[in-house]
């Protein structure tokens, strides 16, 4: 009988030659299913091989599992559960590790589309004219907010017997570059704060 690796001889004295046969045998390395559900919004790996939406891979018992979990642009990831157990909070710089797996894991990834950015737009008139932000008209002293990155199209229109003097947007004279009476803010990248001015026109004397 083998007992750690140690054969123990019978306790009767061997009288005569004796042959021993030993057969070894390649041990079976245990695999564990990593099966990985996620929606769109960013790509998966399991130990640096990219892993399709409901699918599995077989790892080695006992090794460590590396995870990564990449949101695509304009994503981020939201939620990570493994066996129903949330790991969001392990995840970092997008790198999750199940350390010497021991089971079957079944892993739900949870990616979600960022939220826009945006920016106010404060506008500030005196009587004379109306005022529009992307076609919606604005009252004096009042903010409208608009997306992050997005060209801001205003309208400035004066009331018959008035014209545009000036037009200021974050301190800087605008006015040159109003054209029939609309202003673009390109590609807006912060809060701006708009003047705008009426005149009344000059009055004409007949004799």
């Amino acid at each position: 009988k083998v007992e750690n690796d140690v054969y123990k001889l019978p306790s009767t004295p061997i009288m005569s030659d004796t042959k021993f046969s030993v057969t070894f045998e390649k041990e079976t390395i245990a695999k564990y299913i990593v099966k990985v559900f996620y929606d769109e919004g960013g790509v998966v790996k399991v130990n640096n091989r990219l892993i399709a939406d409901g699918s599995s891979t077989s790892v080695t018992a006992s090794t460590d599992v590396r995870l990564s979990i990449v949101p695509n642009q304009g994503y981020h990831l939201k939620s990570v559960t493994i066996g129903r157990i949330d790991k969001t909070s392990e995840v970092i710089s997008n790198q999750l590790t199940i350390s010497s797996i021991s089971k079957n894991q079944e892993i739900s990834i949870l990616f979600e589309k960022d939220a826009p950015v945006s920016y106010t737009v404060k506008v500030s008139y005196n009587e004379g004219g109306t005022v529009k932000v992307n076609n919606n008209k604005v009252d004096n002293g009042t903010s409208t907010t608009v997306t992050a990155s997005t060209n801001v199209q205003l309208s400035i229109v004066p009331n018959s017997g008035y014209h545009l003097k000036s037009v200021t947007v974050g301190g800087v004279d605008k006015t040159s570059e109003v054209r029939n009476n609309q202003l673009t803010i390109t590609s807006i990248s912060k809060n701006q704060e708009i003047s705008i001015l009426f005149e009344k026109d000059a009055s004409i004397n007949y004799t």
